[in-house]
């Protein structure tokens, strides 16, 4: 065999298992988009009951809930669309609303953006609180004296050390 006939099939082979690489990273992509989906349709549905009630109590109340109502509504539909839309078709769609809207979709693209910002500084604050209060939690003993059980230490000493009156 020649060299060349070697290195085509070398080729051949790391084309192969690039092909292979490609598939299973779009089918792992598409797996996770799936899921993802399907997450963000049970949290609007639960959004779009929580606007039911609400809706119900204003009616209750003697207010008007029409607006509540209409939301809750889109809110259940696009939940719906999400759950029963495969990923492709949602993609497909979108890329003809751009087409046809470009400001719409823009516009729309900068809004969720603005939104997911949000989200996301809110998340990273309350994960922020949640260390503050552990580390408050953690340094108490030594800035008040006061141990987890109740115990009063001795200024210097750690939190389990026995004060030298304790027997």
């Amino acid at each position: 065999a020649s060299p060349r006939g070697e290195g085509s099939g070398e080729m051949s082979r790391a084309r192969e298992m690039a092909v292979e690489a490609k598939e299973t990273a779009a089918h792992q992509v598409a797996s996770r988009l799936d899921e993802g989906k399907h997450r963000m349709a049970d949290t609007l549905d639960t959004v779009a009951r929580s606007l039911k009630d609400s809706g119900r109590q204003l009616r209750d109340s003697g207010h008007g809930s029409g607006l509540v109502d209409r939301a809750a509504e889109g809110v259940e539909r696009f939940s719906g669309f999400l759950r029963d839309t495969d990923v492709d078709e949602m993609v497909d769609r979108v890329e003809d609303f751009a087409r046809r809207n470009p400001a719409a979709f823009l516009g729309g693209a900068f809004a969720l953006g603005l939104v997911g910002a949000r989200f996301i500084k809110s998340s990273g604050h309350r994960a922020e609180r949640s260390h503050a209060a552990e580390r408050r939690e953690r340094m108490e003993p030594r800035l008040t004296g006061r141990e987890p059980g109740g115990r009063v230490s001795e200024p210097g000493l750690g939190v389990g050390e026995r004060s030298r009156y304790e027997g």
